[in-house]
């Protein structure tokens, strides 16, 4: 039987895993360059993994990893310039 710490120390490795696997995922079709710049501005990599996973207002509602899916990387990279400098459109 799998003793209480050892089921946390699992799920613990298993939350890494899966935050390296979605970063990962992300870069493939983010490019290393855009996510970096994603990292930078949102401050870690956990939130820039939640940003991309989730809907925009300035993209329509979809997500950032939407958008790099279908080529539109550079829509990215606009937004989060306009979000640096506080230009909200």
């Amino acid at each position: 039987m799998i003793a209480c710490l050892d089921l946390v120390y699992i799920l613990d490795n298993l939350s890494l895993v899966m935050k390296y696997y979605f970063i990962t995922k992300i870069k493939k079709v983010a490019g290393k360059e855009l996510l970096n710049r994603a990292i930078e501005f949102l401050g870690d990599k956990d939130e820039c993994e939640r940003w991309f996973n989730s809907p925009v207002l300035g993209l329509g509602n979809e997500t950032p990893y939407e958008f790099c899916i279908k080529g539109r990387q550079k829509d990215i990279s606009d937004l989060i310039g306009r979000l640096e400098y506080g230009v909200y459109s």
